[in-house]
């Protein structure tokens, strides 16, 4: 099993890492748009959303992986309304078939966090 260098991966405030390789699975734990130590944050969806693919991605290559080899993820939207931005941006970011599967739900999140994903990969050998 393989751990990210915790100097290069988005920060984690617990104890866990942020993502998790064994063999060719990668875990990623949930990500959000923190841009540093104190928790800063932009406002505005979008911008949230964009952020925590940038993490997202820093996060994969820690272990050897990137966007492409996601294969699952799971968003968590805090308004039903932003989900027509969120698909949008994720849009984006996953443009090659096949598409990873993905489940998307609303609920409460951290204060001033709009939006949380993690994802699943599989890398080839």
């Amino acid at each position: 099993m393989s751990t990210p260098n915790t100097e290069t991966t988005p920060l984690t405030f617990g104890h866990y890492s942020s993502a998790v390789r064994r063999g060719n699975l990668v875990y990623t734990s949930g990500l959000v748009g923190y841009h540093d130590a104190e928790r800063t944050i932009d406002p505005d969806f979008g911008s949230q959303v964009r952020r925590t693919f940038e993490n997202l991605e820093v996060s994969l290559r820690s272990v050897g992986a990137t966007l492409q080899d996601v294969v699952s993820v799971n968003a968590i939207l805090v308004h039903e309304a932003d989900n027509a931005e969120f698909n949008r941006i994720y849009e984006e970011y996953f443009t090659a078939e096949p598409l990873p599967v993905r489940t998307r739900i609303f609920a409460g999140l951290s204060k001033g966090v709009l939006y949380e994903m993690n994802a699943q990969a599989i890398v080839a050998e």
